[in-house]
């Protein structure tokens, strides 16, 4: 697990009987922050853990995903949105698979020729960059995932998934 940033945008006081403090109780705090951390980390034991740590209670009262990965608040729509445009256009819109591939992986532009010869499954030179890479023809369109590897003493970039048809 890995924080890489927790800023704290504003603290306010809640005094008892108010915002679901009873009356009998001491006070509380809202503290409203900002997370960036890595996948697989729980939140909401960041706030219990901060409680701990101040002496105290500390719970969520409200989370927002702002991104996953690469995909971020600007790609997202509504349950109500998706199905209303899915209604009107007798199909749901997804984002581009390009697009998508741009938000997960690193990118390779292709020239029209290395294009050509993914989609025959060949392989083209390496990319220089570690993992799966998208390969984005010229056109703008996802022609293949590809992956540098050595093949009889050379360096070269091998097709994992070719999606742009022969």
């Amino acid at each position: 697990m890995t924080v890489s940033r927790f800023d704290v945008h504003d603290v306010r006081a809640v005094p008892p009987g108010t915002d679901g403090v009873p009356g009998d109780a001491p006070g509380a705090l809202d503290v409203d922050v900002t997370v960036v951390c890595s996948s697989g980390t729980y939140v909401r034991a960041l706030a219990r853990d901060l409680g701990a740590a101040l002496g105290t209670g500390g719970h969520l009262t409200a989370l927002r995903r702002t991104r996953v990965g690469g995909y971020g608040l600007d790609l997202a729509v509504t349950l109500e949105d998706a199905e209303a445009q899915a209604d009107r256009d007798g199909v749901l819109a997804t984002v581009p698979l390009a697009t998508a591939a741009r938000a997960a992986f690193a990118v390779r532009e292709l020239t029209a020729a290395e294009a050509a010869a993914l989609s025959y499954g060949q392989w083209v030179s390496p990319s220089g960059q570690p993992g799966a890479v998208a390969a984005i023809g010229p056109g703008g369109e996802l022609v293949a995932l590809v992956e540098d590897t050595r093949r009889r003493g050379e360096d070269l970039a091998r097709p994992v998934l070719v999606l742009a048809p022969a």
